[in-house]
């Protein structure tokens, strides 16, 4: 083939991207070996200096891995198809669901997948934001998967990229064929904590939940189906800022009259459960000995509560992995398919 002549300003820049191009369109196949210096001397009007910086980045990058000294091999895995970026809104200290993912990410590369974690995305500092839109630009990664609802005109043009696909939780329905929205199935959650309630003999049930959840506007609607009675008085939300008030809201419901008083709660926030336990336990003791607790979680959960709590929510895991896989199948079918999250169940007596 005749030499691909380059722009001498911009020859490293341009022959990685060559490269990389030339990679991932299968003309330089995964698995294959990379051709030698004197290979690419044939195909690149360059020196061997530009060459070895293209090769590096490449290498950098995981495009290339070396083997035998001075032989290379093309990746099995290519960034652009198992390499994806975890968007987070701020931190994940405070939040259980996020933690839980960011501690999930590093499992994933058992599956041939890796997630890296961008934080502070809706921070005004621009250095985070930057370092995405060069790992994007440069093919390092696949896709983003959002855990929070994006919103901004930073969030808008990356949602409006249409070369890179999106996974965001979000009912809305999208016409751009880069976005794979994802939904929790709450309708699935709240009817297993409706059993859950159901088993355990509670015939009035409370809901505590934080902020303006959708679970917590169809508790009221659904737990009637499982012969459990609720009421407007018995949905509480607790402000976000003030976590801690959930204590003193569960010991003001276990105060009130027999006729009013729950003997079922259910914990719509995991963030909530330890300070509804602290109220629990600060109640009058005959009054919690017939209470029964439910609460939302996100898996794995490995904390002992000192009060009984069946646990019903969303495996990390299987939400990580759902998430990698559909983004890897948009890059060969465009599939924008909703992804439905199912809730798993876990009792404890």
């Amino acid at each position: 083939m005749a030499k691909l002549i380059l722009n001498p300003r911009q020859k490293r820049r341009e022959l990685s991207e060559i490269m990389r191009k030339m990679i991932v369109s299968g003309q330089l196949q995964s698995g294959a070996k990379f051709p030698t210096y004197q290979q690419m001397e044939k195909m690149f009007d360059t020196s061997r200096g530009t060459l070895q910086y293209a090769v590096a980045e490449l290498q950098r990058d995981g495009y290339l891995i070396g083997r035998k000294r001075r032989d290379l091999i093309v990746a099995e895995h290519l960034p652009c198809y198992s390499r994806f970026a975890l968007l987070i809104e701020t931190s994940e200290h405070g939040n259980k669901f996020w933690k839980k993912l960011v501690d999930g990410c590093s499992r994933l590369e058992e599956s041939g997948f890796t997630m890296e974690i961008y934080r502070n995305m809706s921070a005004p500092v621009e250095s985070g934001r930057q370092k995405l839109q060069d790992a994007i630009d440069a093919l390092r990664i696949g896709g983003c998967f959002f855990i929070f609802d994006p919103v901004g005109e930073w969030q808008e043009n990356l949602l409006n990229n249409e070369r890179i696909p999106k996974v965001v939780f979000s009912k809305q329905e999208y016409d751009n064929p880069s976005i794979i929205p994802a939904t929790f199935n709450i309708s699935a959650q709240l009817a297993l904590v409706g059993e859950s309630l159901r088993e355990k003999g509670v015939r009035r049930a409370a809901c505590i939940t934080m902020g303006n959840q959708e679970a917590s506007r169809l508790f009221e609607a659904i737990m009637p189906q499982y012969g459990i009675h609720t009421a407007s008085y018995l949905i509480q939300s607790i402000p976000e800022i003030n976590r801690a008030a959930a204590a003193n809201l569960t010991e003001l419901l276990l105060q009130l009259p027999p006729d009013l008083r729950p003997d079922g709660i259910y914990v719509n926030d995991e963030n909530l459960l330890e300070h509804v336990i602290c109220g629990i336990v600060a109640a009058d003791p005959i009054r919690r000995k017939h209470l029964r607790l439910v609460s939302h979680a996100n898996f794995p959960e490995n904390h002992v509560y000192p009060f009984p709590v069946d646990l019903i929510g969303y495996d990390s895991m299987e939400i990580l992995k759902q998430a990698v896989l559909r983004l890897g199948e948009w890059h060969r079918n465009g599939n924008t398919e909703r992804i439905i999250i199912t809730p798993k169940w876990e009792k404890h007596q």
